[in-house]
């Protein structure tokens, strides 16, 4: 595992709306393994979401992983071209949603990784949103 600055842009398209709303994180985290089986790990720094702990893991250029430990737990697993659902916990109680993949891609140097997601999201089988996630990690110096 190294050390490792993480910065997550992501973008939500409304299904209904159709306007867009993009949320930014920059956290410290770590990463580990290769462009095949990557894993990144940070806490989350969101006031209503600390204590959650996030991992992901993106294997062969296909399969997306997060678990989200805490108050907002999850397991959700994003594929390309094949839905999934997820029991998301809430404080405020429970929701299904299911997860179909676009995009699964990875790329990763010697100090550096970008992870690109493109997905939709149902809610209860109805369309909610398409999502853009774009991840850049690089590792810190020790």
């Amino acid at each position: 595992m190294k050390n490792a600055i993480i910065h997550i842009k992501m973008t939500n398209r409304d299904r209904m709306s159709g306007e867009d709303a993009v949320t930014e994180l920059t956290t410290t985290g770590s990463i580990d393994g290769t462009q095949d089986d990557l894993r990144i790990g940070y806490a989350e720094t969101d006031d209503a979401m600390r204590g959650c702990l996030t991992t992901m893991r993106i294997e062969r250029q296909q399969l997306a992983t997060m678990t989200r430990t805490g108050a907002y737990a999850a397991a959700l697993t994003i594929e390309q071209d094949r839905r999934h659902n997820c029991l998301y916990a809430t404080p405020f109680g429970e929701m299904m949603m299911g997860f179909y993949g676009k995009r699964v891609q990875c790329s990763l140097s010697e100090t550096t990784a970008q992870v690109l997601l493109d997905y939709a999201i149902d809610l209860n089988t109805s369309p909610f949103a398409d999502v853009s996630m774009q991840i850049d990690v690089k590792t810190k110096e020790e």
